[in-house]
């Protein structure tokens, strides 16, 4: 699979991570189509606070 450059070129923003509360990293992207997608970073069971 070919790696695209179109966030260097400008083509596309580069999307924004952000912090949730207890600490996984998650983003907001839109696939070609215009469909949006949220993807959350997997935390283990374990390190959670709120559990």
């Amino acid at each position: 699979m070919e790696v695209s450059n179109d966030y260097k070129s400008g083509k596309y923003e580069q999307p924004i991570i952000e912090r949730m509360p207890y600490g996984a990293k998650t983003i907001m992207i839109q696939d070609p189509d215009g469909n949006e997608i949220h993807v959350i970073e997997a935390m283990p069971a374990n390190s959670g606070k709120n559990r």
